[in-house]
């Protein structure tokens, strides 16, 4: 009777012995899938944030595009104004210097994307 009563301690003991690992068991597991999620969240966060970086670079450049764009038409009707009423024409040289003037803000913006889009990659 004493050795059944022993034996029953033990088995009680080791039940409950497995139960608390068990426990610590699941509560590792819980802990480690709430900070693998939390990685994943912040890995979808970031993964937004450089999408809307590379929208906004490529926006920009679409800006930069259409400004040089409009240097260029505008280059083209100075030209004209110029076959027109001569080079040495005061209205001439004041466009010839406002376009001069765009062409070299749209070099400037074309440099500075340039160094944005590198440090976006």
């Amino acid at each position: 009777m004493k050795k059944q009563i022993l034996l029953s301690c033990l088995l009680v003991a080791s039940v409950s012995c497995q139960a608390n690992w068990f426990s610590d068991l699941w509560t590792t597991a819980q802990t480690e899938v709430q900070s693998a999620w939390d990685y994943i969240t912040g890995a979808q966060t970031n993964s937004q944030k450089a999408v809307e970086n590379v929208q906004a670079v490529a926006d920009t450049a679409q800006a930069v595009d259409d400004h040089a764009n409009n240097a260029d038409v505008l280059a083209a009707a100075v030209e004209q104004a110029a076959n027109t009423l001569g080079e040495d024409h005061p209205d001439v040289k004041a466009a010839n210097d406002a376009v001069k003037d765009l062409q070299d803000e749209v070099k400037d913006a074309k440099s500075d994307l340039e160094k944005h889009s590198k440090a976006a990659a």
